[in-house]
């Protein structure tokens, strides 16, 4: 559903961090965090995910001092992160077609044909070993898939790489071809180490509170390619207009309990994955 609502809204920046919805929930290190209240934490600026020890700072890196790093939300709130042991650090940074390979998994978006069989792609998103790749409710497969090719949007595994482009099977064994062009932005994700984060980058850390309101980081990842842009994330999710009856008119009709299994948080499936986490927040800004 989420990925449905994706292609019923284009550009809709929620699109790419909701489409890393995961195939089954994350496992981590049990972690005790510090005691606050739900209000506190939102008072810091700070977002909840379902995994009790974990909040996520999301904004502009104002500040870095050796592993100590200052985050800026959206919210105007200061976040002050221990970085110092962060598990994995990475960066996004531009890729090119020849990154793809057989089993590379990507995220595209572009112009898509009306039969749903071709993408133009404008962005290419190189999924690292650690994304997970979305699965579809139950009842929703390869026809969702095709519709969402059809408004330019596809995901899953590369094959037939060559000089004009590849093809991503997804969903259901949908294949579309997608054409690749010197215009193609290609973005993927690197190691990094906490001196080559920037300044003024839209950042993601994912980490367990300190008794002084500091976040102690597992995960750190920066979006290297912007210049702070901070897409709104918020908890919960909120169905675009006309879904409640019945959806457009041009989209096929929905499972009758589809509703009871949609999920009503934005990090809702990822379990105590940091990793996971971190991704849907941060590929808000590129796609």
């Amino acid at each position: 559903m989420l990925l449905l609502a994706a292609a019923a809204s284009a550009g809709l920046i929620a699109a790419a961090g909701y489409g890393l919805w995961p195939q089954g929930s994350g496992t981590g290190p049990a972690q005790t965090p510090a005691t606050f209240s739900a209000q506190q934490v939102a008072a810091m600026g700070l977002l909840t995910t379902e995994c009790q020890s974990l909040k996520v700072a999301a904004g502009t890196l104002r500040s870095k001092d050796g592993s100590t790093l200052v985050v800026e939300t959206a919210e105007g709130k200061q976040v002050k992160v221990d970085a110092s042991a962060a598990s994995r650090v990475t960066r996004q940074v531009a890729g090119s077609l020849s990154d793809l390979s057989d089993g590379t998994r990507v995220m595209v978006r572009g112009e898509g044909d009306e039969a749903g069989e071709t993408i133009t792609a404008e962005t290419v998103l190189v999924a690292g070993a650690q994304m997970k790749l979305p699965k579809l409710p139950e009842g929703m497969g390869a026809g969702i898939a095709s519709m969402m090719a059809s408004r330019g949007t596809a995901m899953g595994t590369v094959g037939d790489v060559g000089s004009d482009g590849f093809t991503v099977t997804g969903t259901g064994g949908t294949r579309v071809r997608v054409a690749a062009s010197g215009s193609t932005k290609f973005v993927k994700q690197e190691q990094a180490r906490l001196d080559q984060l920037e300044v003024g980058k839209y950042t993601v850390v994912v980490g367990t509170l300190n008794g002084d309101k500091s976040l102690k980081a597992t995960t750190v990842q920066q979006d290297s390619l912007t210049n702070g842009a901070r897409p709104s994330l918020r908890n919960g999710f909120k169905l675009p207009e006309g879904f409640g009856s019945g959806g457009p008119k041009d989209l096929p009709s929905l499972p009758g309990n589809l509703g009871d299994r949609l999920p009503r948080d934005l990090f809702s499936g990822l379990g105590c994955d940091s990793e996971a986490i971190a991704n849907t927040a941060l590929n808000g800004t590129a796609l």
